[in-house]
């Protein structure tokens, strides 16, 4: 960093996107590549432009954003159009929202901040992907990680109201699924559904720019 701008610049980011099948808003918490619709279960794949473009958007507006104040845009992608908010902030805890101690936190590092309420909040160094079109994004905070590949896989059990069988329920499971026994198309309750598909929790995750 120059001698003219020698603290770093941050700003938080929400990122909302619209499910194709059921027009849904769902939250793109940071370096995720798919979401599942907690309301229909379809899988969305996401772009690189729906973590890049706000990145980039929030650092080309940083001096014309007041600190603190969220401002909301839109950008097109080939799908149609997403939405975001940015601020100029620096990075809080994504559960009580207090600022979080960056003092022992190296550009580089990943690992997780624990916040005074407890909360860990994830830590890494910008995704290559990104900084390839954001060079200045160098960090991220309280953003999600990708799924790890041995990630537990959520269960669920509810039975065919016609035959009484259990039905057979994983993540691939659409809201309407054909008993496998009797082929009665059953609606799955919501508590099936939601263990299955626990509806995702908008948060706000931060970015560090350096020149």
């Amino acid at each position: 960093m120059s001698k003219q701008d020698p603290k770093p610049k941050y700003a938080g980011i929400e990122v909302y996107v619209e499910c194709a099948s059921c027009f849904q808003s769902l939250p793109v918490n940071g370096h995720i590549q798919s979401s599942q619709c907690a309301f229909c279960g379809e899988t969305l794949q996401l772009l690189p432009d729906h973590v890049a473009g706000p990145v980039k958007h929030a650092l080309s507006y940083y001096k014309e954003v007041k600190i603190g104040k969220p401002e909301n845009a839109v950008n097109l992608d080939k799908n149609g159009y997403y939405r975001f908010v940015y601020v100029r902030a620096e990075p809080t805890c994504m559960t009580c929202g207090k600022k979080l101690d960056l003092s022992a936190i190296e550009v580089g590092t990943d690992c997780d901040i624990t916040c005074e309420c407890g909360t860990q909040n994830p830590t890494y160094p910008t995704p290559d992907w990104v900084k390839k079109l954001v060079p200045a994004a160098v960090q991220f905070y309280a953003a999600e990680r990708p799924p790890a590949g041995n990630a537990a896989t959520p269960k669920a059990r509810t039975a065919c109201p016609k035959c009484g069988a259990d039905l057979k329920l994983n993540e691939e499971t659409r809201r309407i699924h054909r008993c496998e026994y009797c082929s009665t198309q059953v609606f799955i309750p919501n508590a099936a559904w939601t263990a299955l598909h626990p509806e995702p929790k908008t948060r706000r995750w931060f970015v560090r720019y350096e020149k």
